[in-house]
């Protein structure tokens, strides 16, 4: 986010229309699920790869 000059979580959430509560879960890592849709918004948006996003860890 820093990089793209977003201040804050409640900034990319406005700039996004994706709630709130939906991106500090994602933030924090306490997220169990994530919408295509969220994905998407979040990669055009930031001019990002999933990758970039997401890693996988093993349970």
């Amino acid at each position: 986010m820093a990089e793209r000059d977003i201040k804050s979580v409640r900034d990319l959430s406005a700039a996004t229309e994706i709630s709130l509560p939906t991106l500090y879960r994602i933030y924090n890592g306490k997220n169990e699920r994530i919408d295509y849709n969220t994905i998407n918004t979040l990669c055009l948006h930031l001019n990002c790869k999933v990758g970039d996003l997401l890693e996988y860890i093993p349970d």
